[in-house]
């Protein structure tokens, strides 16, 4: 569940240490914003430890121009949504609008769910239904069990910190299904060369997700500018390059979620 925007040049502050204890965070004067603060897990494509990726890109793409720059940290999910759900940074990627964050009206990503599965173990894929009693693992903090696609499947889950450690619980046969962000599952398999033929993926459904920002005035202000700045992105062409760059498709900007 994860899993917006543009073409910039900027110097990153890239934060040192494990020391983001937040105690200066809030210090600047809230109509005079100079940073913004993003955590979030490294994802192919889209968020890299260097600071490339579409997300950063669109980040600055946004920002950038108003003399806001940019300055994230690289951290695992349930550890970034800690620090943004207690104000210790700005905001993180690809979360739901029923979130708990101050959320924009324009989505950064439609996160497609994946569920992967070995044809010799899964004869026939029925929906989501075929989950039911059975054995999944997905990435640690997705908490696909709690999505309302899922409600009324029971099953038993693992959670892995690493997208090859599911991958290699389902070649071992100690789960049935792994599950994951369609683009980040397509990435792997491409990057690795993956012979598909012994496995089946299934997308059983899509949600919009969006850049997920603390419950602060300062959010505030930051969404409004969000909001105003994609669509003067949207309109000059520059977010459609940002996509086609990275390789992910654009989202529907006036798309709604259901």
């Amino acid at each position: 569940m994860r899993k917006t925007v543009l073409i910039a040049t900027i110097s990153i502050l890239i934060i040192f240490g494990s020391g983001l204890s937040g105690d200066s965070f809030g210090q600047e004067v809230a109509d005079k914003i100079t940073t913004i603060h993003i955590v979030t897990p490294a994802w192919k494509n889209q968020t890299h430890e260097d600071g490339t990726g579409l997300f950063f890109e669109i980040v600055r793409a946004v920002y950038k121009p108003l003399g806001i720059e940019l300055k994230y940290h690289i951290m695992p999910w349930k550890r970034a949504s800690y620090m943004v759900e207690n104000q210790k940074a700005d905001a993180m990627f690809c979360v739901l609008q029923d979130s708990k964050f101050l959320i924009p009206q324009y989505p950064l990503f439609v996160d497609y769910t994946a569920v992967l599965f070995k044809k010799e173990n899964i004869r026939e894929w029925k929906g989501l239904e075929t989950l039911q009693g059975k054995t999944a693992a997905w990435p640690r903090g997705y908490d696909y069990h709690k999505q309302p696609q899922m409600k009324g499947i029971s099953l038993k889950f693992n959670e892995v910190k690493y997208l090859n450690q599911g991958f290699a619980m389902l070649n071992s046969d100690r789960v049935d299904f792994y599950i994951d962000a369609l683009v980040d599952l397509e990435f792997y398999i491409k990057e690795r060369d993956i012979d598909m033929t012994p496995y089946q993926l299934e997308i059983p459904y899509g949600k919009n997700t969006y850049i997920g920002f603390a419950q602060t005035e300062r959010s505030q202000k930051l969404i409004k500018i969000h909001d105003t700045r994609i669509l003067e992105l949207l309109n000059s062409g520059e977010l459609e390059k940002l996509f086609k760059k990275w390789g992910i498709p654009l989202p529907h900007y006036k798309m709604v979620d259901e």
